[in-house]
């Protein structure tokens, strides 16, 4: 079983924590470009 990062969709940064969600899903922000959304790019770190 591979391990899952998160990446931002506009940076490509892995700098990016949840802010917010739980109940209705997740937001999230980059702390590099100061995205926050709820598009996330989610990678195997195998494919890194």
């Amino acid at each position: 079983m591979s391990k899952k990062i998160l990446k931002c969709p506009k940076c490509e940064s892995t700098n990016v924590v949840p802010m917010a969600g739980f109940v209705t899903g997740y937001k999230y922000h980059c702390k590099d470009c100061n995205y926050r959304g709820v598009l996330i790019l989610e990678v195997d770190l195998e494919e890194e």
